[in-house]
């Protein structure tokens, strides 16, 4: 079975029980080996209210860095620990759109040799399940690798080596930029197969 980190930096625990409803409904310990690792930002908030984890699967860590932006250090502070397997960044406002794991699996077994996954985002500010489910949102129809955001795109630890976040705004896109100038194959999956910004305040 492929393993699977889904890592999760975070400055605002108040949304991970949200985060563990909606990946906990696809159930993705079924298709993978399965491990949420969560990753606070000592810095950002009080993180330490933060709680037990949100489920069976998830571990936390805590990280601190003065000049981590968005999430950057928590993020390379995850890659440090990981070694092998599928590792997908859930940022704690993002959400997956129903059907996400299932997809993975599915594009990880039919590419098993792929460097990285790349899925297209629902980029609309609209919020209601109805709307996700009818794939109804702005979707981009090609990548383009420096605009991408994290949620987009899932990556083989054994192919992304020594690359790490750079510790400013727009990082994301330079890291998947790094990993595919690797030269390894990756696939691109055409849809709204993650949920952008979905829990920022404005989706309430």
């Amino acid at each position: 079975m492929e393993t699977l980190t889904v890592v999760t930096p975070c400055a605002r625990p108040q949304n991970l029980p949200r985060i563990a409803r909606a990946v906990g409904a696809q159930a993705p310990w079924e298709l993978f080996d399965y491990t949420w690792l969560i990753v606070h930002d000592w810095l950002s908030g009080p993180c330490a209210g933060a709680g037990a984890p949100p489920h069976p699967a998830a571990s936390m860590a805590h990280h601190a860095d003065g000049g981590s932006v968005a999430g950057h250090a928590q993020a390379n502070y995850a890659l440090n620990r990981i070694d092998r397997g599928l590792v997908w960044q859930l940022d704690d406002d993002n959400l997956p759109a129903p059907g996400f794991f299932a997809e993975l699996a599915r594009q990880a077994a039919r590419h098993p040799r792929a460097g990285a996954y790349l899925f297209g985002q629902v980029a609309e500010r609209r919020y209601d399940a109805a709307l996700w489910a009818a794939h109804d949102g702005v979707v981009s129809p090609i990548p383009v690798l420096g605009k991408m955001d994290t949620a987009q795109y899932v990556v083989r630890r054994e192919v992304v080596g020594p690359v790490r976040f750079a510790l400013r705004y727009g990082a994301d896109g330079l890291f998947i930029e790094d990993v595919v100038a690797r030269a390894y194959p990756c696939v691109y999956v055409p849809g709204p197969w993650t949920l952008y910004n979905a829990l920022r305040p404005a989706a309430r």
